[in-house]
């Protein structure tokens, strides 16, 4: 058995040779390389701020130790938890504490947020596939 819990991309890239390792695979694959080459490359955006919510009832937000949040690093994109009364049931909000407006991500996984799931609880428009 082989199991990983990568927290960060560079973790992800280690963790798969060191699996292709295990299975006898003697050079790194081109994929494995293009994603590591790809990664290393990535030039951040602009500083940004973003929300990410992973269900819904009760609102549940990623922390600053995941996956997604080191992929969102990679782009300029730090996480942040708002701050919102114990017992508070609302969306996640949509502006920092200096009223910069914040991203919201409602992914599809692990809990499948529908036009009518999720949007509909923030007060501006959001984009979305129907």
């Amino acid at each position: 058995m082989y199991v990983t819990f990568p927290q960060t991309v560079d973790q992800a890239v280690t963790k798969l040779a060191g699996m292709l390792t295990m299975l006898d695979v003697t050079s790194e694959p081109g994929w494995l390389t293009d994603a590591r080459n790809a990664w290393s490359a990535v030039t951040p955006g602009p500083p940004r701020q973003a929300v990410v919510s992973v269900r819904r009832k009760p609102w549940v937000v990623v922390d600053d130790e995941t996956f997604a949040t080191d992929v969102l690093r990679h782009l300029g994109v730090t996480t942040c938890t708002p701050s919102t009364p114990t017992g508070t049931r609302g969306p996640p909000s949509t502006r920092s504490a200096t009223g910069d407006q914040i991203i919201v991500l409602l992914p599809d996984e692990p809990y499948l947020f529908s036009p009518h799931g999720g949007p509909e609880a923030f007060p501006i428009p959001l984009p979305y596939d129907a």
